[in-house]
């Protein structure tokens, strides 16, 4: 969706699902949401192209927040490293690993996104 310029508030209305109990159902769209947007971030900040140029809708808080990081993971990546190589560090580190388990988390869909990216471009 990324690539042909969808909106994420238009993907994410395009995803909404029925449920009864609506807390749940807002802690679904607030995973949703999170998980696309920095699915969409690492794509752009990767340079991944885009049939349209229109306004992507990252939140600005969550493009403040996380475009350093998800700028360092592009400069990883452009250096050799994979989500298999950051996985074998992370087993090689063990228990003195030096990420939190939730950063280690978002650097894996980060790496996997920049995975799957590489691999539509060939």
């Amino acid at each position: 969706m990324y690539e042909i310029g969808t909106s994420l508030s238009n993907l994410e209305t395009n995803l909404q699902e029925h449920a009864s109990n609506q807390e749940v159902q807002g802690k679904r769209q607030e995973l949703r949401s999170r998980l696309l947007s920095i699915i969409y971030l690492a794509s752009e900040t990767a340079g991944y192209p885009r049939k349209q140029q229109a306004e992507l809708g990252i939140p600005d808080d969550f493009r403040s927040s996380y475009s350093n990081f998800v700028r360092n993971l592009v400069v990883l990546r452009k250096n050799g490293g994979t989500l298999q190589s950051f996985e074998e560090d992370l087993i090689k580190e063990g228990d003195n690993a030096s990420l939190p388990s939730g950063l280690v988390e978002l650097t894996k869909i980060v790496l996997l996104t920049f995975e799957v990216l590489i691999s539509k471009k060939q």
